[in-house]
């Protein structure tokens, strides 16, 4: 079974490989350069997404654990 974070990081790559393929043969067909790099916002988006959903995991969880069960049986 694959966690998210590996279906994750292999849809990141897919979608990089077939990025950069498609800008080369841009740049071969149209001489348009598209850069093909890693940026930082990219970096800022990763980090900002990862901690968004750590959250949107946690609360939920912290939630359900000062649920009194016996209120609810």
């Amino acid at each position: 079974m694959q966690s998210c974070s590996d279906r994750s990081l292999a849809g990141s790559l897919t979608g990089r490989g077939i990025y950069w393929l498609l800008a080369g043969t841009l740049e071969n067909k149209t001489a348009i350069v598209l850069m093909t790099g890693f940026t930082a916002a990219e970096g800022y988006v990763i980090i900002g997404a990862t901690l968004f959903g750590l959250l949107a995991g946690v609360i939920p969880a912290v939630l359900t654990y000062r649920t009194e069960i016996a209120q609810h049986l």
